[in-house]
């Protein structure tokens, strides 16, 4: 999970890796002057075990899930994701 900022490196705030049954939970927190832009950067490699790097595609938080304070008080559901799919913007990363 990543603060999106815009003409530098955006800020990390959380990793995880997903569960045997593919489930997974993020949180995090920044210090920012102005309000913050958050997303989730997805890597993976289904069904594509055989290409180098990992697909990557991004969901955008929005705003109304980010509140003020280290404690979340909504919860943002992803929902149930098909990664047999293409996504918009969907590129491989080697890096991540």
């Amino acid at each position: 999970m990543y603060d999106e900022d815009f003409g530098e490196l955006d800020d990390l705030m959380d990793t995880k890796y997903s569960n045997v049954n593919g489930t997974f939970k993020v949180s995090g927190s920044e210090t920012e002057f102005t309000p913050i832009d958050v997303k989730i950067n997805i890597y993976h490699n289904c069904n594509d075990e055989d290409k180098e790097c990992l697909r990557k595609f991004t969901v955008k938080i929005p705003d109304n899930f980010i509140t003020v304070g280290k404690i979340p008080k909504k919860t943002f559901d992803i929902g149930i994701i098909n990664l047999n799919g293409k996504f918009a913007g969907e590129t491989r990363d080697c890096l991540n």
